[in-house]
This record gives structure tokens, sequence and C-alpha cells, in this order.
């Protein structure tokens, strides 16, 4: 059974149609700007999200909740109205043990297969209270999360300064050291050079 619902404004039809199809909510408009507004004015500080997707069944480990897609036609290959999805968004439960959750990125690899690639997965480490937020670059999976803070599978490209622990960005010419617990620019020293008949550790240069 479809329903179809004409949305009305001071006694004369607009631009807008609602339509339900079996349980599919399908909103229609033809207008060129802010084709569709929530505006909340709760101001409470415990305030209620404007939008939720919810999942009403149980989750389960790898299984998607709550996605979001952007979609339009097919307009790399010529003629075609085949309908893409350019990026998504997918939560999903990926660790049963630790209840852990992601938010998987997704964008369209750009042949017009409609094959998508991940790019980035939001989740956390650590179990419990103890977590932690996490960010991976480029996943192989959408099940994999990052092993520490900020994951990077593949290259990186900083332009600006790269800081240290004390969020000192060093000097011309300072290396990036461990401390153990952290990192420390400091001065890199140069390894000695020696002439013939120089005396050095214990002995003398010959050659």
């Amino acid at each position: 059974t479809v329903n179809t619902i004409p949305m009305f404004s001071n006694g004369g039809l607009i631009d807008s149609v609602i339509t339900q199809n079996a349980g599919t909510v399908i909103i229609r408009t033809t207008g060129s700007v802010d084709n569709l507004k929530i505006v909340s004015t709760d101001t409470s500080t415990g305030g209620a999200p404007d939008i939720v997707l919810l999942a009403d069944v149980p989750a389960v480990t790898g299984d998607s909740h709550g996605d979001i897609l952007f979609q339009g036609q097919n307009g790399m290959v010529p003629g075609s109205g085949n309908v893409l999805t350019y990026t998504g968004l997918f939560s999903k439960m990926v660790d049963k043990d630790n209840n852990h959750s992601s938010l998987v990125m997704t964008t369209h690899k750009g042949n017009g297969s409609g094959a998508q690639a991940l790019t980035a997965t939001f989740s956390a480490k650590g179990t419990n209270n103890a977590a932690t937020g996490t960010l991976l670059i480029n996943p192989s999976s959408v099940t994999e999360v990052a092993s520490y803070n900020l994951d990077v599978n593949g290259d990186a490209r900083i332009t600006g300064a790269l800081v240290d622990s004390s969020a000192n960005a060093g000097t011309a010419g300072q290396v990036l050291s461990s401390t153990v617990t952290g990192t420390a620019w400091i001065t890199n020293n140069s390894a000695a050079t020696y002439s013939i008949g120089d005396f050095a550790h214990g002995g003398i240069v010959f050659w």
C-alpha cells in the first residue's frame, strides 16, 4: 500500500510530498535551499538530540545501525540514471566483548561502479570508563579499529609544525626523540670526524 500525503501551506499546495510505502517514508521536494530543516528551540542543559536514528533490534558484532547515505544519479556514466552512493556514514558494533562501536566513513571510488572505499573509522580503545577516542585513517575493513588514538594505514603529510610532548616545535636541525613516555625535540649530535694521527677512543687514527 502506498500512501501519499501532499503538504499544504496557506491553503495552497506547496512543492513537497510525503510518501509512505511498506515502511519506507520518502519526502520529495523541489526547493533549491534547505529542502529539509529541523529547527529546535530547546536551550536546556540536558537537551534532547535533534535527530535520532534508532535500529530497534539488538546489535551484533559487525552489524550496521543508524546508517546515513548521500546518494545521487550516476553522472560518471553519460545517460545513466542509476543511483550511486557518493558518501556513507555507517555506525557499527565491532567488538561484542567490550561493547565497542564505531562510525565508519566511506566515499565513492570514482570509477562509476558504485564501489565504496573506506576512508576513516571513529571508535575507542580500552574498556568501559577507561576507553578513549580513536581515529583510524584508511581502515582495511569495516570492523578494524585503531590500536592507538591515531592510526594511519598508509602515508602521512604534515605541512605545519610537529610538536613534542611539551608542546615544543623544536628548532631547525633538531630531531624528534623518544622519552619512553612521550617525545622531545633534541639537538642532533653529529658523529665526530677524525684525521690521521688523531688520538681517539684509546688509540691513534691511521686511516
